[in-house]
């Protein structure tokens, strides 16, 4: 009888699959590599912080009002969190259970009926896996017409300033990934997905038709989530043996600080000088600490911002800001434009992403 391979040879396996899955990257995206062999598929995000131009965001049609917002029951409160938007139908949301739960903060269902309005994209701290069922969403950066349509995308640079909108209908579903997680699970660096949409063929290979077809079988949301959950659940089973790296507890500390926690107790914590954990964050997170962090204390105003729809120096003060000027710049940056202009609209794509 055949022995199971023990925890030495999973880490073999592990790595050989994260090999496989770079040169696949690779392949796929047609890109070059350094002489250490490492894929770069994009700059850091904040590489030109505050710096450099910014190209032109065309304006939202329509400036919907607070009151345009529309209440309605939760369906299944233990299943489901409720979103309602006059420009989205069928919102519905999955915060999943154990063991899905370690990998994926949510996956969320929307149908989008009429044609999206631009939006610049922003950051959210996930790494996202966009289902498009159907519909074609089309993507913008300062070079025109991007090559996106469904796959895996890593945090968003907003200094490209990369709109989404679509000419018809959009049905899609999105999970989002904790990017130590995503990087436990498929063995691959994270940094490599940034302004990424990485083809989903590249990162499960055959079976994402075999999921498609699935999901479309039954077009309810709780089935569709079911497929997906099951899936990463097989994931998870794969990757049991691998040995859990530090950089996912420190995740959850950044995000239960909402994202106040300087990078020397980071390191100090985990027995790292601060270089060595610039190399871990960049692999297994996808930005520096200091760039991670200052994604998740943007997406905490943020969600201030969506209950109050207001801004104001007690919400920088929470937040962490030295005082309100602070705050504006930092969201004047993740959000391309003047905060408190849009603290006003409400955008039916952007809105369901941040400030979770």
């Amino acid at each position: 009888m055949q022995e199971a391979p023990g925890g030495g040879d999973m880490c073999m396996l592990h790595n050989q699959r994260r090999r496989e899955m770079q040169q696949r990257i690779t392949e796929s995206m047609g890109i070059g590599q350094h002489a250490d062999s490492r894929v770069t598929i994009s700059k850091p995000l904040a590489t030109t912080m505050r710096g450099g131009s910014r190209p032109a965001i065309p304006e939202h049609p329509v400036a919907l009002s607070r009151e345009r917002l529309q209440g309605a029951p939760n369906p299944s409160p233990h299943y489901f969190a409720p979103f309602n938007h006059a420009m989205i139908e069928g919102y519905r949301e999955l915060k999943p259970g154990p063991p899905v739960d370690a990998y994926v903060h949510r996956l969320a269902y929307g149908y989008f009926p009429q044609p999206l309005p631009p939006e610049q994209l922003a950051p959210d701290s996930y790494i996202k896996w966009a289902l498009i069922l159907d519909g074609e969403p089309q993507y913008y950066d300062h070079n025109g017409l991007m090559d996106w349509h469904h796959g895996f995308c890593g945090h968003v640079p907003p200094e490209r300033g990369i709109i989404a909108t679509s000419n018809g209908p959009v049905r899609c579903v999105m999970v989002n990934f904790y990017p130590s997680a995503f990087y436990r699970l498929f063995g691959t660096s994270v940094h490599e997905f940034n302004g990424r949409m990485v083809p989903p063929s590249v990162i499960v290979g055959d079976r994402i038709e075999t999921i498609y077809s699935a999901m479309r079988e039954d077009p309810e949301p709780s089935a569709m989530f079911d497929v997906l959950v099951a899936f990463i659940t097989e994931l998870h089973e794969q990757v049991t043996h691998v040995p859990v790296s530090p950089i996912l507890a420190l995740e959850a500390r950044i995000r239960h600080s909402k994202g106040i926690l300087p990078v020397r107790d980071m390191a100090a914590s985990l027995g790292m000088s601060e270089r060595q954990l610039q190399r871990r964050f960049k692999d297994e997170i996808g930005l520096s600490p200091k760039e991670f962090c200052s994604v998740v204390r943007f997406n905490h105003v943020y969600s201030h911002m969506q209950r109050t729809r207001r801004l104001d120096l007690d919400i920088a003060l929470q937040c962490g800001y030295f005082d309100e000027s602070h705050m504006m710049k930092d969201l004047a940056y993740f959000l391309g434009r003047t905060p408190k202009r849009f603290a006003n609209l409400i955008r039916p794509m952007v809105d369901t992403s941040l400030g979770h």
